[in-house]
């Protein structure tokens, strides 16, 4: 799978202006290394998740993000790690817009860990962490046993699948742990507020269908997000639904190959290609594939491309790109809902790298 493979987690998913996230509810007040915590913490606190239970004695210092985007939950909360993990983008710059204030800078100051060949358990130890945060991370039960001799871990609940774990409940388990529940509660409050202005805006979208695919390109790689996954559960959360086809082939999977000749899954009130930065030859693939072309969605024009930051911000999928994402969006589902035959809607905010200053307005 080159396509979903590449940003599904290898797969395995900017602020000027009152558009922007600096401006959003969901990153205010500015989050720093030394933002206080909303209420006294109350240590020693127990998580449970699926692969044991961590128990942090002591509000953290030294926290370690080992999940491929678990940075931005520690970051609003307050905290800045000591280290992230690599994802995609500049090999030195894990840090992207929509975190670059609570970052408190443009990211090149935090340690990157590069895991191509597994996680690097010496390195991780030499930095001596007091928290490893790996809820959207591909821990086992035998890097976690390794990992929580280093220091107390967190890993992905137990109710949901790998890189399942809705937004809210991982910034609500990362929150426990750093002893900072209250400002997480804040924080899901103000995203929420967002996506329930959008959905009360738009009653017409509640109960259309919608499916979230990616395509590789030259290799025919075809995929799509099941409703389990962040990327879906995004448009759930604006009134759509994945259909139920999706999630029954899908299984406990959180995305499916899809095969040519059941590409006509795809083809519902509203197609969603996500991705595109990573298919061969880009947007004019896509439209120019003799088979997606004739999908009732692509010759009515109900599409929407991510790509540029958005489709970054809309793969990570935390606190801080939602937001971002979601003063973007609504306008690029809007002109596609409303179109009567014609080009997709397009989502393009391109930046050279993940702190580079992406333009709004």
């Amino acid at each position: 799978m080159a396509a979903v493979a590449a940003l599904a987690l290898g797969l395995t998913a900017c602020a000027d202006d009152d558009d922007d996230l600096a401006s959003s509810s969901a990153s205010e007040p500015a989050a720093t290394a030394t933002t206080s915590a909303t209420s006294a913490p109350a240590f020693p606190v127990s998580i449970e998740h699926a692969w044991g239970t961590a128990v942090v004695e002591r509000e953290p210092t030294r926290v370690l993000s080992l999940g491929y985007q678990d940075q931005d939950s520690i970051l609003a909360l307050g905290v800045k790690p000591i280290a992230v993990r690599y994802w995609f983008g500049p090999d030195d710059d894990q840090i992207w817009p929509w975190a670059e204030e609570a970052a408190g800078s443009d990211g090149k100051d935090v340690e990157i860990l590069t895991m191509t060949d597994g996680i690097q358990f010496e390195k991780i130890a030499a930095l001596d962490p007091d928290l490893i945060v790996g809820v959207y991370s591909d821990l086992d039960q035998t890097s976690y046993d390794r990992l929580s001799q280093i220091a107390p871990t967190i890993g992905r609940p137990k109710d949901h699948i790998d890189y399942g774990t809705p937004w809210d409940v991982q910034l609500e388990i990362t929150a426990k742990a750093l002893g900072r529940s209250d400002r997480a509660r804040e924080l899901i409050d103000a995203v929420e507020a967002k996506f329930s202005e959008i959905r009360d805006r738009h009653p017409e979208w509640a109960g259309k269908e919608v499916a979230v695919a990616s395509f590789g390109g030259a290799d025919d790689s075809l995929a799509t997000f099941a409703g389990s996954d962040p990327r879906s559960r995004f448009f759930q959360k604006l009134g759509f639904v994945t259909p139920k086809e999706i999630d029954d082939a899908a299984g406990d999977a959180f995305y499916l190959k899809v095969a040519k000749e059941n590409a006509r899954m795809l083809d519902r009130d509203l197609l969603v290609w996500d991705q595109v930065s990573y298919t061969e030859g880009g947007r004019s693939t896509i439209d120019n594939d003799p088979l997606f072309s004739q999908f009732d969605a692509m010759k009515e024009g109900r599409v929407v491309y991510t790509e540029g930051d958005i489709e970054f911000a809309y793969a990570f999928n935390t606190v801080l790109s939602l937001p971002y994402v979601l003063d973007r969006i609504e306008a690029l589902i809007e002109a596609a809902l409303d179109r009567d035959g014609g080009e997709g809607a397009t989502g393009s905010e391109e930046s050279a790298s993940p702190s580079a200053s992406t333009s709004s307005s």
